[in-house]
């Protein structure tokens, strides 16, 4: 029963044709740690728009693949039903919608989901076109890789789920990311960077995902995400076990 459930949440997932369709070149290293996952992708376009979502679900196994579930529902109900299309609006409803369907608001459960929201254009354009992302993130966050550095777009410290707050209930901001044809972006769960390993014992880290990404920037995508499954598998060797489900969606305009 739980490989039949595996089959119906890799079926929720969006298809390769989306990707495709929109970029250059991608890749998805998705590791979950059980059989089913926590963290998932969620894609859609919705009245000229293309919509891309990472998400990293409270838990692993079958409680987070439950809530991905619920995340894979709400996103559709937000955007493709009530058109919802700025990143920031889709977390402030599907914070919301969250709780309502959790009922946060009777009980302290905490759960809920970090997620990154992408918004652009869809539009076709030439080589040299710059490419305008709004971005907006609950605890996550991106990298874009450029020719001669990495940056770091963070997203906001709130959470998706969870009680009923005062900070809690800030609204999500925005953030605009101009990318140029031929560049890269990653999104990312906390799966690949708090993985332990290495002859110290210690997580992979963030420093160490960013380096490895700059070293990686010339080499085609499809084969950064060999050389990445393939460093993760030597960071853990044979003493450590994976920690939590891992997603990392490499993509070049």
């Amino acid at each position: 029963s739980i490989n039949y459930a595996k089959r119906i949440q890799n079926a929720i997932l969006p298809e390769a044709y989306f990707f495709e369709e929109h970029f250059a070149e991608f890749f998805i290293l998705y590791r979950p740690r059980d059989i089913v996952s926590g963290d998932f992708y969620w894609a859609t376009e919705h009245q000229g728009k293309a919509i891309l979502a990472a998400a990293d679900c409270t838990g692993h196994g079958i409680p987070g693949a439950f809530m991905s579930l619920i995340g894979n529902d709400l996103l559709n109900e937000i955007v493709n039903i009530q058109g919802v299309l700025e990143p920031d609006k889709i977390l402030d409803h599907l914070r919301i919608r969250i709780r309502q369907v959790l009922h946060q608001d009777q009980n302290e459960t905490q759960d809920g989901m970090d997620i990154a929201v992408l918004v652009w254009e869809k539009t076709k354009r030439p080589s040299s076109a710059t490419i305008q992302l709004q971005f907006a993130a609950a605890r996550h966050s991106l990298l874009l890789v450029q020719t001669e550095q990495i940056e770091q777009f963070k997203g906001d410290k709130l959470v998706i789920g969870g009680l009923n707050t005062r900070i809690s209930n800030l609204p999500f901001n925005q953030q605009i990311i101009s990318v140029q044809a031929g560049q890269s972006i990653y999104l990312f769960s906390d799966g690949i960077v708090d993985q332990f390993g290495g002859d110290e014992a210690r997580k992979f880290s963030s420093p160490r995902l960013r380096d490895l990404l700059f070293k990686l920037r010339h080499v085609p995508l499809k084969d950064q995400k060999e050389i990445i499954d393939n460093t993760l598998d030597a960071w853990m060797g044979n003493e450590h076990q994976q920690t939590d489900d891992i997603l990392l969606i490499g993509l070049k305009f």
